[in-house]
């Protein structure tokens, strides 16, 4: 009697350790998505009505870059989460994007124009075929008249030329269906419409005390995601504010839309590990470029500085190889901001691998504005802000290099709009200039921005022929040189304006260099560079001169004139 209760008891309390969950699909909708500089985390709320005891809830129609370990779930209730388990559903095929559905719409329809069009020309071919086999009339034995010979002729004649002249036509709808289709084919591909359809699903098996309904949101993140800083920047005159419209291009290629949600950009590193940071020695160096520090020409030069990361002093100096940079020869160790603990590095997607340092605070952008951003591996513009910044203008010229004059906004107080180094497009007096960039990992509180060539500052460089000779000196040959620099401002305020140039430095005891008169210009003897600063008048012209002499051996002649190289095309 003991051992029949002990087996009906553990039959009744069987169903309790093997209670089947109760299985729940939610429908779950994007309700914010944070965008990194790499990757994105999203956000999903669904309402589920839960049973008491074990609830399976599976949410279907994810990306499938679902990264497992950044799943997060939380309710409104007080769940017991048993398990969460991710994977990718390869069978299940649900609706398309209706631009998706209609491009393969119409793929399918041009195929079966294509089928028609074979089959058409086929029936022709045969046709045409069954003719030239049976071109023997009467037989081998029997004659034809005239007649029916010509009448036979004609038949042949005629209905080949049809058969012909349709052959023709239906080859020339070939290949113009066969372009179309291809036309098509290729935006699917650029649309990510792959023929094989997959979507990442999650399911959580939580644990609910009663029967109740509450709201689960689910947060993930994806790989194939991010945004880089734009700026637009406008100048309407030299004494004016400037105005800068900070954009981020915000790109989504997880295969999911992101359909009209809010967003957050953020400059935080998403790939956080969970162990404790460690804190490296932070070492401190002087960035001197010729005894000086360097100012940020912008367009002056004609690439962007490389960014490398280099952790102590040590790394710094056995970085890699000096490399030339722009007109100037100023080297990349020079040029490069020293980097610190902290810094990320960050890729553009635009522009295949260029890198940017990003300082170590974190900056988030909660846009205020919902947006769509399609996943076709197109780059959307996300308005972050406007500011209206104070500058103070300068205009810097090189007549050597170019017959122009560079006008350079120092903006003060910039630390406070949290701003990003990027690429800005430069609006002045209502004209498009070109790309500058900001690079907002310089220590200064001052930030230049490049605005461009000011066309209505004339800058020119000649030379004087009456300074100018070339003699003999006993042993030795003098070269003299003179020349010219004409400046003329035809705005109608005053400006501000440095100009540069250069004496060459001898680098042998045997050759001499003598300045001559300079006109006032700063001279540091061990660059060659000679700098002038001038306030000129609006509507003004200013000129000065200088000259130098060089001396050397006569049987040993060295190229006292600078050369470069240009590609040229003969005819």
């Amino acid at each position: 009697m003991k051992k029949l209760i002990f087996i009906l008891a553990a039959f009744l309390a069987q169903p309790v350790f093997a209670q089947e969950a109760t299985d729940i699909t939610a429908k779950s909708d994007i309700r914010h998505v944070t965008v990194y500089l790499d990757g994105a985390e999203i956000t999903r709320e669904a309402n589920v009505n839960l049973a008491s005891g074990r609830n399976r809830i599976l949410f279907k129609g994810l990306s499938p870059q679902v990264n497992p370990s950044s799943i997060r779930v939380t309710s409104a209730e007080d769940l017991s989460i048993l398990s969460i388990n991710n994977e990718i559903n390869y069978l299940d095929h649900e609706e398309s994007q209706p631009r998706i559905a209609m491009l393969r719409d119409s793929v399918e329809k041009v195929n079966r124009q294509l089928t028609r069009v074979n089959d058409d020309r086929d029936a022709y071919n045969t046709e045409k075929n069954m003719l030239l086999k049976n071109q023997s009339l009467g037989g081998q034995n029997n004659g034809v008249s005239v007649t029916d010979l010509k009448l036979a002729a004609d038949y042949f004649r005629n209905r080949t030329r049809e058969i012909n002249n349709a052959i023709s036509d239906l080859n020339e709808r070939s290949t113009e269906l066969t372009k179309t289709r291809n036309r098509l084919q290729q935006q699917l591909n650029e649309l990510n419409a792959k023929s094989q359809y997959v979507r990442g699903e999650v399911t959580i098996t939580v644990n609910a005390s009663r029967t109740t309904s509450t709201r689960i949101t689910l947060s993930y993140m994806i790989r194939d995601a991010g945004w880089v800083p734009v700026y637009d920047i406008r100048a309407t005159d030299a004494n004016q504010p400037i105005q800068l419209t900070y954009k981020a291009k915000v790109f989504n290629n997880s295969q999911i839309d992101w359909k009209n949600v809010p967003l957050t950009l953020s400059t935080a590193n998403p790939s956080q590990q969970a162990s404790k940071p460690e804190l490296n020695p932070w070492y401190l160096a002087y960035r001197n470029i010729g005894g000086k520090a360097m100012a940020n020409f912008g367009t002056f030069n004609k690439q962007e500085p490389e960014m490398l990361m280099v952790p102590d002093q040590k790394a710094r100096e056995e970085a890699a190889p000096r490399k030339a940079y722009g007109n100037e020869g100023v080297t990349l160790d020079e040029i490069r901001k020293d980097s610190g603990y902290g810094e990320t590095r960050m890729m553009l997607p635009h522009n295949q691998g260029t890198m940017l340092e990003i300082a170590d605070l974190n900056i988030s952008f909660d846009i205020k504005d919902k947006y769509t951003i399609p996943s076709d591996t197109k780059p959307y513009m996300v308005e972050v802000g406007q500011h209206t910044l104070n500058a103070t203008y300068q205009h810097f010229a090189i007549p050597k290099v170019e017959s122009a004059a560079f006008l350079l906004a120092r903006v003060s107080g910039w630390e406070n709009m949290n701003l990003v180094t990027g690429y800005a497009n430069i609006y002045f007096d209502g004209t498009y200039l070109g790309q500058s960039f900001i690079n907002t990992a310089e220590i200064t509180d001052t930030l230049d921005i490049s605005l461009g060539r000011d066309s209505k500052v004339m800058v020119s460089r000649e030379t004087v022929k009456e300074f100018t000779s070339k003699k003999t000196i006993g042993a030795n040959v003098k070269e003299s040189y003179g020349y010219k620099i004409t400046v003329k401002n035809t705005r109608s305020g005053n400006i501000d304006l440095t100009v540069l140039d250069q004496l060459p430095v001898s680098q042998n005891s045997e050759i001499e260099v003598s300045p001559g008169d300079l006109a006032g210009a700063e001279h540091n003897a061990l660059t060659g560079e000679l700098k002038w600063h001038q306030s000129v008048t609006a509507g003004q012209s200013q000129a000065f001169n200088f000259g130098y002499s060089v001396k050397y051996p006569k049987n040993k002649p060295i190229e006292t004139q600078q050369i470069r190289s240009q590609n040229v095309r003969y005819f």
